[in-house]
């Protein structure tokens, strides 16, 4: 029997849906490929402790947080996956919780500006896991974009239909979102095989239409 899919997840589907239909016409770019996740599958066990971390939601100048992660709880719907979703603030970027065969696979590869930190999730039935959680802040500032080469369009408000990176300002990051639209996480084409070929679980790529190399 079918699992049933989450009201959340319902939702969130249909929205990408209608954000991708301009461009679903379009080739798909060689060059990047989207990382998804699906909704948070382990949080804090008492949420309201973020606002605990005072306005930084814990983060220290340099973007990164200053404070211990605490441990965390698999939800309702939750299940052990190499890689798990945590419900911290949003502010803190690109986080993933990994087990060892995920994060060996992550660190072959250019991870840009990132860290990592122990994490200890507990299931429903309290056993524990060790984990580590994987934070990356790699943002390609808006200069790196070719709006000559770029398409866009005009719906509630100008949107995007396909971007071009300038070629003198490529990422070096095989992971990496694009600063002022960091709804998208991006991943290398090799990254992308390396998660596949490993297996890793918890994560689903997408083909992308709307970002490319410039030529």
């Amino acid at each position: 029997m079918a699992t049933r899919k989450h009201h959340v997840d319902v939702l969130a589907e249909q929205l990408e849906a209608r954000a991708a239909k301009p461009s679903s016409a379009q080739e798909v770019s060689p060059d990047y490929w989207e990382l998804h996740c699906p909704v948070p599958q382990a949080a804090l066990p008492k949420p309201n402790v973020v606002f605990k971390w005072g306005e930084g939601e814990g983060l220290g100048q340099d973007g990164f947080p200053k404070i211990p992660i605490p441990e965390m709880k698999l939800k309702g719907r939750g299940r052990w996956t190499d890689v798990l979703t945590a419900g911290l603030p949003a502010s803190w970027s690109v986080g993933f919780l990994c087990n060892e065969k995920a994060l060996a696979v992550f660190k072959q590869f250019d991870l840009g500006m990132h860290r990592e930190y122990p994490v200890t999730v507990r299931d429903r039935k309290n056993v524990a896991r060790n984990l580590t959680y994987l934070l990356v802040r790699n943002r390609l500032p808006q200069s790196a974009i070719d709006l000559g080469n770029s398409e866009f369009y005009v719906a509630d408000r100008i949107q995007y239909k396909r971007l071009v990176l300038r070629r003198d300002q490529l990422p070096t990051a095989d992971l990496f979102q694009l600063e002022r639209l960091r709804s998208v996480v991006y991943i290398s084409a090799r990254l992308k095989e390396a998660i596949e070929k490993f297996r890793v679980t918890g994560l689903e790529i997408r083909a992308n239409k709307k970002l490319f190399t410039g030529r």
